[in-house]
């Protein structure tokens, strides 16, 4: 398995297609995760950030085998 693309050191945010890369789930599920409210995100001058905090709960918080 190859190594996530993103590098988490110091980071305390992600875009989507980073989010996706490093949880293995595509860029429209993390949108749509985004869009119903489960995974909280910010916008900024038209990008919108995950704040890596909340994307490990979001992580944390889903059931075994789902």
């Amino acid at each position: 398995m190859k190594p996530p693309i993103v590098n988490l050191a110091g980071r305390i945010s992600l875009r989507p297609a980073e989010a996706a890369e490093v949880t293995g789930l595509s860029e429209s599920v993390i949108k749509r995760q985004i869009s119903n409210g489960s995974l909280p995100s910010r916008k900024l001058d038209g990008a919108r950030l995950i704040r890596v905090k909340d994307l490990q709960e979001f992580i944390d918080g889903l059931d075994e085998g789902t």
